[in-house]
């Protein structure tokens, strides 16, 4: 088996969260807390391993982990994760690649939008009418 992104879900990884399409529905998501550091990890060939070495790596407790779960479940219902099967070795995200937050976001979210203009912050709206 392995986990990866499902292409039409176009991933962008920001500082502290992720954003992308819902391919079942094609709205946009942004996703952030905890399992943001899980994700930058796919693909993978186990789960348990990946979320075992994401809580030792990050520090994560069971609450944040079972956050995590939740949304992470809830991605694999909307397609924007697929479960292959592989019998190849996958191309890992390098390590260095893999995020890391602080302590202080303890909980998992998925927010979704319309369209990636609603992902637009105050400060980005100035720089646009300007």
């Amino acid at each position: 088996m392995a986990y990866l992104w499902n292409p039409d879900a176009l991933p962008q990884f920001e500082s502290d969260s992720l954003i992308l399409r819902i391919p079942t529905s094609g709205l946009f998501a942004r996703i952030s807390g905890p399992v943001v550091e899980l994700l930058s990890q796919l693909p993978f060939s186990d789960v348990e391993a990946a979320a075992a070495r994401w809580q030792e790596r990050c520090g994560r407790e069971d609450p944040e982990v079972q956050s995590a779960s939740i949304i992470w479940h809830e991605l694999m219902d909307l397609d924007a994760i697929r479960e292959v099967e592989f019998d190849q070795s996958l191309n890992a995200a390098p390590e260095g690649q893999w995020i890391r937050l602080d302590s202080t976001q303890p909980h998992s979210r998925i927010h979704r939008f319309i369209d990636a203009q609603d992902f637009l912050t105050d400060d980005d709206l100035a720089d646009v009418g300007s």
